[in-house]
């Protein structure tokens, strides 16, 4: 956001400490970021210092004086594996913030304050949760992700926030701690410069659910383009008139929420995901281009309007084996239903996963892939497989997606990724994953196939088998093996045309392989020897 000077203090890097009068007094930029260098018990006490360094720049601005462009106001950690992590009962970022439990309420209301009134381009407030107290003989380390809601975090402070009424600013990025939130009601043009909106981290009091909807309307916000509401617990019901701008809507990690009604005449991408109690949803979008969800819209309470524009769905769920429809349970109803829906996809992004252990228990599991609708536009399509969701065999589910592949005939690009693949591969033969491996019709049109996390198992070989036999026109497949153990030199895959050669894309950890047809081999080679005799 700005140059400022980097203050190297202990084990972190502080942005913001050394502003001199006249740059706190009259510049357009002001950034206050603290980045660990390195996660230490002296951590907080010198991030603390950002906390009065940002009251004091804010108490230096003079009423009178010049606007600010862009302020950025983070205190959470600034590192890539300061990661926030989301569960039902634990959540919290990697790292302790211990500096956290000195914001108080009153400097959350200074801060935004000062934004709505003095900001006019963007205004980023970052403030992480207080974390639970440290365990005795823990010597300050993490022990784990705080409870949200647990009473030892909510004993030692809570906080209370309230949305301004209005703001200058054109961007906005709040993230808020989990602090008890307050949406007034707002008039209309109140945020008339608004274009982007992120919220996070709050708790809204009962009721603020309406009031948010009507701050986010055309008529407060007519020029909204991109709005992102993430871990904001409390919001039952999300009823948005958006403005004709508004072309990007995120709704993620709303845990509560259980019904969504969207009329976006404009909107372009729309994504509703980790939003586990969902039950209604209403969605009006005339202009759809990208539609992520990862939960099935049940059909009799969802409405959609508009989606047969849509040509990318990104993170579908599909179970590879579990009860058939005719059962009253089947699992893969919602997103069946979805795809028959969408009927101009071009680019599909799934998940496949093995069945919970209690459907297993139960028996009688079949095949479920197969049952899908074909999908003759998709030229794209993306999959990752989670060969088990817990503790377990992984079980074999590379024929579910040489099925799936299958009911793609226009499919020109594949990227397969096999997770979490720690388990022991299963090797029972009477288990539901082993069925053969099925027939499937050439696809004329694939160039190109990427498969991750390859193991030298029967159902891993056979798809790459069968996309060699049945894709006359592939022109490269790379490989790259979940660990190097897998690759003993004796290389298990079929080749039964072109040519399999070592590729970059891959480490010394995870060896990856790319094949090219014979052509293109042998011109390589042909390359390869001109270039030595030109040398």
């Amino acid at each position: 956001m700005t140059t400022s000077m980097v203050a190297a203090v202990g084990n972190l890097e502080l942005v913001g400490l050394d502003y001199d009068e006249h740059h706190l007094k009259c510049s357009s930029t002001l950034c206050f970021s603290v980045r660990a260098s390195r996660f230490k018990p002296d951590a907080a006490e010198n991030a603390r210092r950002l906390i009065a360094a940002v009251d004091s720049a804010i108490a230096a601005r003079s009423p009178d004086g010049p606007d600010v462009e862009a302020l950025e106001a983070s205190f959470v950690y600034h590192k890539a594996n300061n990661l926030f992590h989301d569960g039902p009962l634990l959540s919290d970022y990697a790292a302790r913030h211990d500096h956290a439990a000195d914001i108080t309420s009153a400097h959350l209301a200074r801060w935004l304050r000062f934004a709505c009134r003095c900001v006019t381009g963007s205004f980023e407030l970052s403030v992480p949760s207080v974390p639970p107290p440290v365990p005795s003989g823990s010597e300050g380390r993490s022990t784990g992700f705080a409870r949200r809601g647990d009473a030892a975090v909510r004993e030692i402070k809570e906080l209370y926030a309230e949305l301004p009424a209005s703001a200058r600013a054109e961007k906005l990025s709040l993230t808020l701690g989990d602090v008890e939130l307050t949406v007034p009601i707002i008039g209309g043009g109140a945020f008339s410069a608004l274009t982007d909106l992120f919220l996070s981290h709050c708790w809204l009091e009962t009721g603020e659910d309406a009031n948010l909807g009507r701050m986010l309307s055309s008529s407060c916000c007519p020029l909204l383009r991109r709005l992102h509401l993430e871990h904001v617990a409390g919001l039952h019901t999300l009823r948005l008139e958006l403005a004709d701008t508004l072309e990007e809507l995120r709704l993620n990690h709303l845990k509560d929420m259980s019904a969504v009604e969207v009329h976006a005449s404009g909107l372009r991408s729309l994504h509703i995901l980790f939003c586990d109690k969902i039950s209604e949803v209403s969605v009006s979008t005339p202009a759809l281009e990208t539609l992520g969800c990862d939960f099935g819209m049940p059909p009799d309470r969802t409405e959609l309007t508009g989606v047969a524009s849509v040509r990318r769905l990104e993170k579908l769920y599909l179970s590879s084996h579990g009860f058939p429809p005719e059962s009253g349970r089947y699992c893969n109803l919602e997103t069946a239903w979805l795809l028959e829906q969408c009927t101009a996809i071009e680019s599909l992004d799934v998940s496949i996963s093995a069945p919970t252990p209690q459907m297993e228990d139960g028996g009688g599991l079949t095949e479920l892939i197969g049952l899908l609708p074909r999908n003759p536009t998709v030229t794209d399509l993306s999959i990752d497989v989670l060969v088990t969701i817990c503790l377990g065999p992984g079980h074999r589910l590379g024929h579910s997606v040489a099925r799936l592949v299958a009911q793609c005939c226009g499919l020109r690009r594949l990227a397969v990724a096999f997770l979490n693949q720690y388990h022991e591969p299963c090797e029972d033969p009477d288990c539901f994953c082993s069925p053969p491996a099925p027939e499937m019709k050439v696809l004329e049109q694939l160039v190109e196939a990427k498969i991750v996390g390859f193991r030298p198992l029967e159902d891993h070989v056979s798809l790459v088998r069968v996309l060699m036999a049945k894709a006359p026109a592939l022109e490269r497949m790379t490989v790259q093996f979940e660990n190097s153990s897998e690759d003993d030199g004796a290389l298990p895959l079929p080749c039964d045309r072109g040519h399999w050669a070592r590729s970059a894309a891959g480490s010394v950890r995870q060896p990856a392989y790319e094949w090219t047809p014979a052509a293109a081999a042998a011109s390589m080679i042909l390359q390869r020897f001109s270039s030595l005799l030109n040398y």
